[in-house]
């Protein structure tokens, strides 16, 4: 994720984080990943704090200027419903988006509370992306403008979803 002129990346099993200048890509600095995150799955920024999740349920929030410092965490959930394997994250106009994995749905959720207040669901595109293989999952997350632009695991393609 980008935060100001500098790029945060999360490795998936070697619990280490990178930083790089955002203009040239040179690595700047590297970070041990907090001890409570297992693996290092999506990363955004609110413009406050870096947000990882580790394919649990639970977001962690993380001190930008010491990402290896978790200032707090949330369990995402719905009325009924806990959501694990949260994956892909991005941050947009106040709410966290969260896929999850091996499921064609991207989650909006409260950054106050993990409150999942709305499910977008993209059965229809995975079906028509996934190739009959359970592995070519949703799991593309990204913002240009107000419009979501998605795609998954060796997707030939990029949607770009409008919403009202």
């Amino acid at each position: 994720t980008i935060v100001e002129d500098k790029v945060y990346q999360m490795t998936y099993q070697n619990k280490i984080g990178f930083i790089y200048d955002k203009n040239t890509l040179k690595k700047l600095s590297e970070f041990p990943l907090p001890g409570v995150i297992g693996e290092g799955w999506g990363l955004t920024y609110d413009g406050k704090n870096l947000i990882a999740t580790d394919g649990s349920k639970n977001l962690y929030f993380l001190d930008v200027n010491n990402p290896s410092k978790v200032v707090k965490t949330i369990a995402v959930g719905g009325y009924s419903t806990v959501y694990n394997q949260l994956n892909e994250l991005e941050y947009h106009k106040g709410f966290i988006y969260a896929n999850v994995w091996h499921q064609p749905v991207i989650l909006k959720i409260n950054p106050a509370n993990g409150e999942v207040i709305g499910k977008l669901d993209f059965t229809q595109l995975t079906k028509e992306n996934d190739k009959g293989d359970s592995e070519h999952v949703l799991n593309g997350i990204a913002f240009k403008g107000d419009n979501m632009l998605v795609t998954g695991k060796n997707w030939e393609k990029i949607y770009e979803a409008a919403f009202q």
